[in-house]
């Protein structure tokens, strides 16, 4: 959401109210050169921890309901493709 533009909605909040404080969460939110460093760049390094983390917690559950090793590793491959394209 943040990748494809949403940022914009925060700089458009600064340029209408002038405010510092979006002003500041603007800023934040625009991608700098190659030198610095943002929160904006927190964003993909977030995502894939998520993903991570919760990879572990769906497959046990899968795993409980009884489908076997390979419908699971197929679905994950399946998804991560999925992510892949859509992040494409």
């Amino acid at each position: 959401f943040w990748i494809m533009g949403a940022e914009e909605i925060f700089h458009a909040l600064f340029k209408a109210t002038g405010s510092p404080f979006w002003g500041a969460i603007a800023n934040e939110l625009t991608h700098p050169d190659w030198n610095g460093f943002h929160f904006y760049d927190l964003i993909f390094p977030l995502f894939l921890f998520i993903a991570g983390v919760a990879t572990p917690y769906s497959v046990g559950r899968e795993l409980e309901k009884g489908k076997s090793k390979n419908q699971l590793a197929l679905r994950v491959v399946k998804r991560g493709l999925l992510l892949v394209l859509l992040g494409i």
